[in-house]
């Protein structure tokens, strides 16, 4: 992963339903870290379980007690904190990076290689299914 590129990934722990999407922000090459901001679906409504061709990408934000604010107004930001992590590598299935968002989508042949991840991922966990774009 490339520092201030956005990349879909799965965290092992988690189920394979739950994808993720970020910006890194730092490349650890010695350690094999990276610190990701996390972005999440432009609703009010949010669901782990939405098939990523759905989402309206967008950076996340929380307040003081952990809420996520959907995009803020920039006098806001001085009062909020970005939802980040550091992961190592052997945290996490990378499955695409590199990703330019057209107005806050994924481009097509990222979807695509979304669900090819996510149909070798459902020999192993069939919650992947869940969130293919394409059923079938």
């Amino acid at each position: 992963m490339d520092k201030c590129t956005k990349a879909v990934f799965h965290i092992k722990t988690e189920p394979a339903s739950y994808l993720r999407l970020g910006e890194v922000l730092e490349v650890n090459k010695e350690d094999r870290t990276v610190q990701i901001w996390f972005y999440i679906h432009n609703s009010t409504t949010y669901d782990v379980e939405r098939p990523m061709g759905q989402w309206v990408a967008t950076p996340e934000y929380y307040d003081s007690s952990n809420k996520a604010v959907i995009t803020p107004r920039p006098a806001d930001k001085a009062k909020l904190f970005m939802r980040d992590a550091d992961l190592s590598a052997s945290e996490v299935d990378v499955i695409a990076t590199g990703i330019s968002l057209q107005r806050g989508k994924l481009p097509p042949a990222v979807i695509v290689t979304i669900g090819e991840w996510l149909k070798k991922a459902a020999l192993k966990d069939r919650r992947a299914l869940r969130v293919l774009n394409e059923k079938g």
